[in-house]
């Protein structure tokens, strides 16, 4: 008797065990702790000349992940940056860069595109970014637009995960 009660309690912390496994393993993969979470932001510095605006856009992409951001050269041409200008005509009126009469000022730049300098001729380029760092790339134009400006950038890593960032600029 005392040997059916023993296999029954060994039996119960078995799945009990093994349900708090399971949950375990569910949370951190829901949570996304095991894969790389990458922050994106935004900025942009004009500088006016006479009869252009020159527009230096710097793309923070900060690793707020315990694991390492990787980007192989296939997500490196999902990586861009778009600028568009934005219409102001009396009334509300909706934008979104997936219209197809949208005036790009800048379209699809691969910011990531020249990113590794020391890649070997025949290999991939591929981009790091370790967790709790930041890395800074940059996108530099002109133009005699004058009015207010969409910045939209998107960056994809290897696992597919696509993340976006957007800034309103006035260029005067």
């Amino acid at each position: 008797m005392v040997d059916a009660f023993s296999i029954i309690a060994d039996l119960v912390i078995v799945a009990g065990a093994g349900t708090a496994a399971l949950f375990t393993a569910y949370r951190y993969r829901t949570s996304r702790e095991g894969a790389p979470r990458p922050e994106i932001t935004v900025s942009a510095d004009v500088h006016r000349l006479p009869g252009v605006n020159v527009v230096d856009i710097a793309i923070k992409v900060k690793n707020a992940g315990r694991v390492a951001i990787v980007a192989e050269a296939q997500h490196m041409a999902t990586s861009f940056c778009e600028v568009m200008a934005v219409s102001c005509p009396e009334g509300t009126f909706l934008h979104t860069f997936e219209a197809e009469t949208v005036d790009l000022l800048l379209e699809e730049v691969r910011y990531l595109s020249n990113a590794p300098f020391d890649v070997d001729e025949g290999e991939d380029p591929t981009e790091l970014i370790e967790p709790g760092t930041t890395e800074t790339y940059h996108v530099m134009f002109s133009t005699e637009y004058r009015g207010p400006a969409w910045i939209h950038v998107q960056f994809c890593d290897n696992s597919d995960w696509v993340s976006r960032a957007d800034r309103m600029l006035v260029l005067e």
